[in-house]
């Protein structure tokens, strides 16, 4: 693949001049391990092919946003971890549930992010 391929130029933006990379969001979970978690619309595009379900979750949740709700909260995460890794073998929705985080002040502000609400 290379910059001629309009889906690799698609996962990257331009500013001030710089090609910069799309970012991901790490997120601790609780077992220690970390994951990658990702809204880029080029994932996101691929994440509609391969789960219209988890795709419409996500795509909701960040039109219309998660309303504080823990349950929904974590269903965005699952979503967005499946669209960060969505070319790659993942976890499924229970073992992630089982593995998600408690901290629940890190987890809005991680959503916030996720979101593209920026952060200080």
């Amino acid at each position: 693949m290379s910059w001629a391929d309009p889906l690799i130029r698609l996962a990257y933006f331009h500013v001030g001049g710089v090609m910069k990379e799309v970012a991901y969001i790490e997120l601790e979970m609780n077992d220690g391990s970390k994951v990658n978690m990702s809204t880029a619309m080029i994932n996101l595009y691929k994440l509609r092919e391969k789960n219209m379900e988890a795709y419409e979750t996500l795509n909701n949740i960040i039109m219309n946003g998660h309303n504080d709700d823990l349950s929904t909260i974590c269903d965005m995460f699952y979503a967005s971890y499946l669209c960060a890794n969505i070319d790659q073998e993942t976890m499924t929705k229970d073992e992630f549930i089982e593995k998600f985080p408690y901290n629940y002040t890190s987890l809005l502000l991680k959503s916030g992010q996720l979101m593209g609400f920026p952060t200080r």
